[in-house]
């Protein structure tokens, strides 16, 4: 069901409260790069950002996100996933903002990373079917802004 990423080049990234110490940022962290490293990537790079709350728009801050499109660029990186569950929109825009630098770039929530472990680890059929249910629900919404694709298509009599 999904194209798996093993040995991809993974960048963490995530926003998080303004008292929270680097130890607290660090776990969060090292429970995500356990999750990549369980579906057989590996993390390059990270970027964290403390704030009061995240970005309506990108998740990230403006400055944010110039920095994890240079350590993209810097690090080569195929996919980032965020750790939190982002807003169709909000994964909309970091893709574009992202295949500035690298056409092919992935950007995934928290969700989709454990959707694609479970997929990968699934044996029965049902269970496989289960997995489809629930990935096609997450996905969804991430459909937001796909209309620009089909825009041109419109027909009349």
């Amino acid at each position: 069901m999904f194209k798996h990423y093993q040995s991809r080049r993974f960048m963490l990234a995530g926003v998080f409260p303004k008292h929270f110490s680097n130890n607290n940022i660090l776990s969060e962290f090292e429970e995500l790069n356990s999750l990549v490293e369980t579906y057989g990537g590996k993390v390059h790079s990270i970027v964290s950002q403390k704030a009061f709350k995240p970005s309506f728009t990108s998740y990230l801050g403006k400055g944010k996100t110039e920095q994890a499109k240079e350590k993209i660029t810097a690090d080569k990186i195929d996919i980032v996933i965020f750790n939190d569950h982002l807003k169709p929109d909000q994964l909309f825009f970091l893709e574009k903002i992202f295949r500035q630098v690298n056409p092919d770039i992935q950007v995934w929530d928290k969700t989709f990373l454990i959707l694609h472990i479970f997929d990968l680890h699934a044996t029965s059929g049902e269970a496989k079917l289960q997995i489809k249910i629930a990935s096609l629900k997450h996905m969804g919404p991430r459909l937001y802004g796909m209309g620009y694709i089909l825009s041109d298509q419109g027909g009349g009599i």
